[in-house]
């Protein structure tokens, strides 16, 4: 899948996403993220620019791997999961992605933007605010 994650405004992963990619790809992304959470030492947010991913063209097995992943990345790492902020290009996406909310939901706040400077902003907030909830 070629998933490329950008550390640069760590405590928020930029996760920048390719066209497309298989059921083997979509395990190695959700691997990287269960790191990235393991690992992290405080809450950290995700904004997950799917501008170039087809979605529409995913298959009913990429769709059923990505929400069995989604499920167990959920159960295991909501407490350091600050939030997800997509950034996306046009509203087919944005109702696919509704679709998976509704099928998968997180605990986690989640946003769709336009634009990577607000989707950035947004997810500060959330790793503050999750910060700020976490006594330890």
């Amino acid at each position: 899948m070629g998933v490329r994650f950008d550390l640069a405004n760590y405590p928020v992963i930029v996760v920048k996403f390719p066209s497309e990619g298989d059921d083997g790809d979509i395990h190695a992304w959700y691997d990287d993220v269960e790191r990235f959470l393991e690992t992290a030492e405080t809450p950290i947010a995700f904004v997950d620019d799917l501008r170039s991913l087809e979605l529409a063209a995913t298959t009913a097995s990429q769709r059923r791997v990505a929400a069995e992943r989604h499920d167990r990345l959920v159960r295991s790492h909501a407490s350091k999961h600050a939030g997800n902020a997509r950034i996306v290009s046009g509203p087919i996406v944005l109702a696919i992605l509704r679709v998976f909310d509704w099928l998968s939901p997180a605990p986690w706040p989640v946003a769709v933007f336009r634009d990577m400077d607000e989707a950035i902003a947004w997810c500060r907030v959330r790793v503050e605010e999750l910060g700020r909830a976490d006594p330890g």
